[in-house]
């Protein structure tokens, strides 16, 4: 029996007289970290042993199927993480506003397609941010553009009813806060007061040292 790297011992059955098999090449296949996964075993019949080019040729596949084992991990690993990433944005999502929001840009994309493509931005922005966990540390630049996403959605559900100030100075943009340290607030303001009023609401987020 002759490994990849060149060992040589006896094989079982080859010492047998009647085993027509003569020698068996074994080739391991290796995946991350060169960890093996399984072996290729090739055979030769009786009084024939393996030449240069056939154990270079096993090599070869050995190495093609250790690929493509190794972009089937990775493949599996990204549907995975995928799979977590739908299941974290589902939990994070209010139904109601999802629902509210393709409305709202159902009603505007039939007279101002331009603006129906912002709200688009700003409802993919809002999914992105979204798959943040709540545990991660963020900018307040990155919290605001956020919490700025959902906001922009609603002052076009409530139009003149709603009145959005952001007073953030520029030198307080790198400031580090928990992910989801505003959304939240905002959201409960604009459901329990804005929306609950005949007169115009306002929401101000203003930052200060």
């Amino acid at each position: 029996m002759v490994y990849a790297d060149g060992n040589e011992v006896p094989y079982r059955c080859s010492l047998h007289p009647q085993c027509k098999l003569g020698s068996t090449l074994v080739i391991p296949l290796r995946g991350e970290n060169q960890r093996v996964m399984g072996t290729i075993k090739l055979y030769e019949a009786k009084n024939r042993l393996f030449s240069s080019i056939n154990r270079t040729l096993g090599e070869g596949i050995a190495q093609l199927l250790s690929a493509q084992i190794l972009a089937g991990q990775y493949e599996r690993q990204k549907a995975l993480l995928t799979q977590s990433e739908i299941k974290l944005l589902h939990a994070q999502v209010n139904p109601h506003f999802l629902f509210n929001a393709l409305n709202t840009i159902k009603a505007v994309i039939r007279r101002d397609s331009e603006q129906a493509s912002q709200l688009v931005q700003y409802l993919s922005t809002f999914f992105r941010k979204n798959l943040k966990r709540p545990s991660e540390i963020v900018t307040l630049a990155d919290e605001i553009e956020h919490v700025n996403a959902y906001l922009q959605i609603e002052k076009a559900r409530f139009q003149s009813r709603l009145q959005v100030q952001l007073d953030v100075p520029s030198t307080l943009s790198r400031q580090k806060l928990p992910a989801f340290t505003l959304q939240p607030i905002v959201e409960n303001a604009i459901k329990h007061g804005t929306s609950q009023l005949l007169d115009t609401g306002n929401v101000a987020i203003r930052a200060r040292r």
